[in-house]
């Protein structure tokens, strides 16, 4: 297999209420597509978010990441969908859709789905969606973080791992929307 060059980056950002559908096609060996994306969301904010990928020929190569942090009312719908076709051999794929509920009234659904129609591809797929850990808020309290400030370095940590890819105006408007948590 020859070496895979990645072919687009996507970073994808919203911070508003606001729908997004996205469709990409890999039509030629040895290309990639990866997509970032971050939601954050307070008040009612609603986020409906669908993102399919088609692998249509062989030795292609995709990632989406989507990750978000909800607070109050607000709600996150996401449908992940990767359809490698007959066909398209060594194709590898990986669809993540994770989100911190910071709120018992914050609503999520995470539904990744990968259709396979090739036997010799590499799929993954992960889901999370779920309050902070309080074992490491405790872990973080007891070395002197306010619990207040271990929620904030935890949620930080969990988007900060996307943040690098986005303008520094958008990397701001995400870093002082947490900071209000």
């Amino acid at each position: 297999m020859s070496i895979l060059k990645i072919q687009k980056k996507y970073y994808l950002w919203t911070g508003n209420s606001g729908s997004v559908d996205l469709n990409f096609v890999l039509n030629r060996k040895n290309t990639g597509l990866e997509v970032y994306g971050i939601f954050l969301g307070g008040g009612i904010d609603k986020f409906p978010l669908n993102i399919r990928v088609d692998h249509n020929v062989g030795d292609t190569k995709s990632r989406v990441i989507v990750r978000g942090v909800l607070t109050d009312k607000a709600q996150i719908e996401f449908k992940g969908n990767v359809n490698i076709k007959k066909g398209a051999r060594r194709s590898d794929t990986h669809l993540e859709a994770k989100a911190i509920l910071l709120s018992p009234d914050a609503k999520n659904r995470l539904e990744p789905y990968l259709e396979i129609d090739e036997n010799d591809v590499k799929a993954t797929h992960s889901t999370y969606a779920g309050p902070l850990d309080e074992h490491e808020i405790f872990y973080l309290q007891s070395r002197g973080l306010s619990r207040d400030k271990a929620k904030s370095l935890l949620t930080e940590g969990f988007i900060g791992q996307l943040i690098k890819g986005f303008s520094q105006k958008e990397q701001k408007t995400i870093t002082q929307f947490l900071s209000k948590l």
